[in-house]
């Protein structure tokens, strides 16, 4: 699905040595033992080149054609920090799936804003888990760093709300912590909280042991 496209290459554009390849708008491969001339191979992203579909902000694309997907592209664009990524499936030709892109990039970077949410107003939560009168484990759920939520530039920030809700919260093993942004009481995003654990061992009556772990989805020592 797009969806699909558009999550590899939100990872792919994570890797630098992808990004060298696909920022590369042509490559000289020298003579091989079975080649004696040099030969030289072009990018088939035409907006990341010095061509009519050239886009500024580009950082990488894919394009493809198939009998049943038709012209098909999958392309991610940076401007002012915000980068945004584009997928084209089933379109009529090479130009127009450009040219489709090109009004989509121009759509998200007009019409959207990144707003950032700072860790210092998220947090912590703490939380403790008894076994009988003991205290068996207790956590801590925060962010070291805040992160970017995408939305409507005509957005009043002031409607935007949070909630931490713990899960699994009686659970040592699987005690989880999210945070719910709220635009207007509706979520439009979910994003995990690290967790910091002192687990705390029980088997000794006359004191516990605690076991300090630092983790972020599942326990570490």
């Amino acid at each position: 699905t797009a969806y699909d496209m558009a999550l590899m290459m939100k990872t792919m554009i994570k890797n630098e040595t992808f990004l060298k390849i696909a920022q590369t708008t042509s490559h000289t491969m020298s003579p091989t033992n079975k080649q004696k001339e040099n030969r030289v191979f072009a990018n088939g992203n035409d907006m990341i080149k010095k061509s009519s579909y050239r886009y500024d902000g580009m950082i990488a694309g894919k394009t493809g054609w198939t009998t049943d997907a038709g012209y098909t592209y999958v392309a991610a664009a940076e401007r002012d920090g915000m980068q945004l990524i584009v997928v084209i499936l089933n379109d009529d030709s090479k130009e127009s799936r450009y040219q489709d892109a090109k009004t989509l990039f121009d759509y998200g970077f007009e019409n959207y804003k990144q707003v950032l949410v700072k860790a210092s107003s998220l947090g912590p939560k703490e939380v403790q888990i008894m076994q009988g009168n003991r205290v068996a484990g207790e956590f801590t759920f925060s962010f070291e760093h805040g992160f970017n939520v995408l939305l409507s530039k005509s957005t009043d920030e002031s409607a935007l709300t949070t909630e931490i809700i713990v899960e699994n919260e009686d659970d040592l093993d699987k005690i989880s912590a999210k945070l719910v942004l709220y635009l207007n009481y509706v979520p439009i995003a979910e994003v995990p909280m690290e967790k910091q654990a002192v687990i705390h061992d029980l088997s000794f009556k006359a004191t516990t042991l605690p076991i300090i772990l630092n983790v972020l989805d599942i326990f570490s020592v």
